[in-house]
């Protein structure tokens, strides 16, 4: 298992959630698919797009 980072409320201080960091290869593969899909998503309708993220 990778390195973990905690995410902190900084109102509170509270650590909220506990996160694996993503690893070189991890980050390539991920940004690979962002530029494949890119041209996909900018194509859409800003009212599509914002009901594929709810």
């Amino acid at each position: 298992m990778g390195d973990e980072f905690d995410v902190v409320n900084p109102a509170t201080e509270e650590i909220v959630e506990r996160v694996r960091l993503a690893s070189g290869e991890e980050v390539d593969a991920a940004v690979a698919r962002g530029r494949r899909v890119f041209p996909s998503w900018r194509d859409l309708a800003a009212g599509d797009r914002g009901r594929l993220l709810r």
